[in-house]
This record gives structure tokens, C-alpha cells and sequence, in this order.
């Protein structure tokens, strides 16, 4: 047979053994692509040689959902079957249902609580902790902050150390407090201790009862720029050192005798005439 025609022509025992390499080739490549699946979902369950558990999401009495990355993660969602807790980080734990808790030794307990930074504890239902060894136990309340602490109902504590355990109070600031019920202290170390006390500035206590401080026993401030109070029977608005002074210059004006006012409002005594004596 000429070359040309021996080239040309169709070799069929060499066609069948190239089906059967590629019929070959096409089984490696199904392992292979098999077993690299295999690996991606070993590798997403246990990333990082996780050892977190949760609860198995086949269980039927058990929440879905529930995802726990991290060595000792653990997410648990109790029974109830529509809640999915969260659980990320070292030692990370999310125990409320509908919970989230992310980073190291981060704890949310809380239903649909969230425990942000390292050893956070969301303890409160509905609760927010942020901030390393930050802790919101009330519910409803909101912690951020480094050691930030909210235990009270509703309440606020933001800044370092600061703590609000009172219901329903507020505490901004390094170190704030607000420890009466429907308190707000918001500076350095303000304290709001008396129920429905408000402490505004650095420093400042609020020991009584529904009062106002913006200093305290041994550090005051002056209010400035005060609009004028009402002045009658029965008003209880705050007045102001005008005010004050023309009351004061009222007084003078009605006793006579060259009474004036001072000008710290105080009034110099009238000076009578009586009998050629002089009366003062």
C-alpha cells in the first residue's frame, strides 16, 4: 500500500484502544473529581482541624442550621426546631437559640443573642455584648465596650468598665455607672445611683432620687446659658441669675432710703431719716 494511502486509512484496532484510554482516562478523572469533593466537605466540617460540635442537623428534634467552627465550638439549639445558634471561635459557645457567638471563649446563652470578642458573654434574651470580656446579662440590653457590663433590663453600658444595672438605664463613658432604675450617667466616671438621677460630666454623682448632678461634694460646675423661668405660684422651672438680680433690685427700688443691690445680688440696707436721727 502506498504511504499516502497507509496514512490516510483508518486504523481500527488503533481507534478501539484509544476508546478504551479514554474511556480510562474519563473513570480517573470521576475519582478523582470525587474524592477532591470528598475532601472540600471534610474540609469545610473540620476546617482548621475543627473539633467544634453542634447539634446534627438530621436530627429531627433538634434546631437547623446550627454551624460551630472552631476547636470546642459549640453550637446548641436545644429542641426547638426553628432556632439556629451560631458558634464561632475557640472555644466559642452559642446556647441561646437563634444565638451568635464569635470569638475566642465568646458565650451567647441568650435566645437571638449575640456575644462579639473574645470571652463576651450574652447572657440576657435579645441581648448584645461587644467588646473583649464585654457581658449584657439583662434583657434587652447592650453592651460595648471593654469589660462593658449591662445587667440591667433595657439597659445601655458603653465604654471601658462602664456598668448600667439598673432597669432601663444608661451608662456612656470610661468607667460610667448607672446603677438606679431609669438612671443615665454620661462621662468619666459619672455616677447616676438615685432612681430616675441623671450624673452629666466627668466626676459627677447623682446620689438622690430624681435629681440632676453636674459635679459632685467636692467639684461643681456652673449651668451657663439658661433661658429665663417662669416666675408665679407654681412654676418649677429654673432661674436665672438676672432674674434673681432684678428681684433683688425690685426689693431695693420698694425699700427707699438709698437701699441698692450688689452686684451679687445681695441688697445694702436702707439708710431712714427720723427726727433729724438716722435709722438703718
Amino acid at each position: 500500500m502506498p504511504l499516502r494511502e497507509h496514512l490516510l486509512s483508518p486504523a481500527k484496532p488503533q481507534k478501539a484502544a484509544a476508546k478504551k484510554n479514554g474511556r480510562r482516562k474519563l473513570a480517573v478523572s470521576a475519582l478523582i473529581s470525587l474524592s477532591s469533593i470528598m475532601v472540600s466537605a471534610d474540609v469545610l466540617a473540620n476546617a482548621g482541624k475543627d473539633t467544634g460540635s453542634g447539634v446534627t442537623p438530621s436530627d429531627s428534634t433538634a434546631g437547623t442550621g446550627w454551624i460551630a467552627i472552631g476547636t470546642d465550638a459549640t453550637a446548641n439549639t436545644y429542641t426547638n426546631v426553628d432556632g439556629a445558634s451560631a458558634a464561632m471561635g475557640y472555644h466559642a459557645s452559642a446556647m441561646g437559640k437563634w444565638s451568635t457567638a464569635i470569638g475566642s471563649y465568646s458565650q451567647s446563652t441568650g435566645n437571638s443573642s449575640l456575644a462579639l470578642g473574645v470571652k463576651s458573654v450574652s447572657a440576657g434574651d435579645r441581648a448584645i455584648a461587644m467588646g473583649a470580656s464585654s457581658s449584657a446579662g439583662g434583657s434587652y440590653s447592650m453592651a460595648m465596650g471593654v469589660y462593658a457590663n449591662s445587667s440591667g433590663a433595657n439597659s445601655v453600658a458603653l465604654g471601658y468598665k462602664s456598668v448600667a444595672s439598673g432597669a432601663t438605664s444608661s451608662a456612656l463613658g470610661y468607667q460610667a455607672t448607672a446603677s438606679g432604675d431609669d438612671s443615665a450617667a454620661f462621662g468619666n466616671g459619672a455616677k447616676a445611683i438615685g432612681t430616675n438621677s441623671v450624673a452629666l460630666g466627668s466626676g459627677s454623682v447623682a446620689q438622690e432620687d430624681n435629681s440632676v448632678a453636674v459635679g459632685n461634694s467636692t467639684t461643681q460646675r456652673q449651668i451657663t446659658y439658661v433661658a429665663k423661668g417662669d416666675i408665679n405660684s407654681t412654676s418649677t422651672d429654673a432661674v436665672t441669675g438676672a432674674q434673681i438680680y432684678s428681684l433683688s433690685q425690685s426689693v431695693a427700688d420698694r425699700l427707699g432710703g438709698g437701699a441698692s443691690v450688689n452686684s451679687d445680688g445681695t441688697v445694702n440696707a436702707p439708710l431712714y431719716e427720723v427726727g433729724h436721727r438716722h435709722l438703718q
